[in-house]
């Protein structure tokens, strides 16, 4: 007699055979650009973190060494003179940092840009990988998208941690503290960021240009200065001024103003200069001396602190349209030019 028999379904396996190969959180093409990239990526992340603590570490230890002696924030529009000791362990340390701080886009343009596509094009091997069935969009995104990324978590705790050190000093010193040096604009708020984003999309697109790995990294470098000088010629120039016009003895420009410009004005409006027989004298011969040269009027034009973070979000759009562009532009090259 023929019996029915019914079919025992099978357990679900809830572990992965033996012989299978582990599952990824990235496979294809992303995998092998990151795996390719593993060694600068964790450098570049050592270094920014390393950079972040001492920033932090050492504005800490500002504040602790003002509040053992009793030291508070400066008046408005006043100059505080520090204790030598503060000059010395922490004023000094803060302008090495912004001083090297101001060259880590151009570095990062150079390391980080420039290499990221010439080394295939140079030794050949993108045609293995385009040969493939990844389209050139896709391998271009692949390979742009983490030196992108790497700039953008780096860049910014740095740029943190630098400019919460600068403010330290800046609210206890006061007008004794310049506002506008290059290291403060270069080194903290959002600059640092938009200009490695723009040095790094330049340095891929000269990679993709050259195609050849030294040159490109040459070339960065030399894109990467030009950059740096053209911003400090032009930064004054970013945003509106105010102009004032005042006597000789009544100037009206703050101390803590950052003058773009100025000059001694005569009764007709002419821009001069004091004859330097002028300065040899007291306050009352000085200014004898400016009225026998008809010069009755003083003119300038200047930024006060307040404009500081207006002029660097001027700064930052330039850099990030600019970027942008060098960015597509490399997509397009690598669509239609490259070969």
């Amino acid at each position: 007699m023929n019996r029915a028999t019914t079919a025992t379904p099978r357990p679900a396996r809830t572990h992965q055979d033996p012989g299978t190969p582990p599952r990824r959180l990235l496979r294809g093409l992303p995998w092998l650009v990151l795996r390719q990239q593993r060694l600068t990526i964790a450098l570049t992340l050592l270094l920014a973190a390393g950079l972040t603590w001492y920033a932090v570490h050492t504005a800490d230890a500002a504040l602790a060494f003002l509040d053992r002696r009793d030291i508070a924030p400066c008046p408005p529009g006043e100059g505080c003179r520090l204790p030598t000791e503060f000059a010395d362990r922490f004023q000094v340390p803060l302008r090495g940092l912004t001083f090297g701080l101001s060259f880590l886009p151009v570095l990062a343009g150079v390391f980080l840009g420039a290499p990221l596509f010439a080394t295939e094009l140079e030794s050949g091997t993108h045609r293995l990988v385009l040969a493939q069935s990844t389209t050139r969009t896709r391998w271009f995104l692949a390979k742009a998208i983490p030196p992108v990324l790497l700039a953008l978590v780096t860049t910014v705790p740095v740029a943190w941690a630098a400019g919460r050190w600068r403010e330290v000093v800046l609210d206890h010193a006061g007008t004794y503290a310049v506002w506008y040096d290059w290291g403060s604009f270069n080194a903290t708020g959002p600059v640092p960021t938009a200009r490695t984003l723009l040095l790094v999309a330049v340095g891929i697109a000269l990679g993709l240009l050259l195609r050849r790995t030294i040159t490109a990294m040459g070339a960065s470098l030399l894109v990467g200065g030009a950059v740096f000088a053209a911003w400090e010629k032009a930064r004054p120039y970013l945003g509106q001024v105010i102009t004032v016009q005042g006597t000789p003895r009544h100037i009206g420009v703050p101390d803590d103003a950052w003058v773009r410009d100025s000059s001694f004005l005569t009764t007709s409006g002419a821009r001069v200069q004091v004859p330097d027989a002028c300065f040899l004298r007291d306050q009352n011969a000085y200014e004898a001396c400016l009225r026998d040269h008809d010069i009755t009027r003083y003119w300038a034009e200047y930024h006060p602190p307040g404009h500081f973070p207006a002029l660097q979000q001027v700064e930052s759009a330039t850099c990030l349209a600019l970027a942008a562009l060098a960015l597509a532009f490399s997509w397009w090259w690598t669509r239609t030019r490259l070969h």
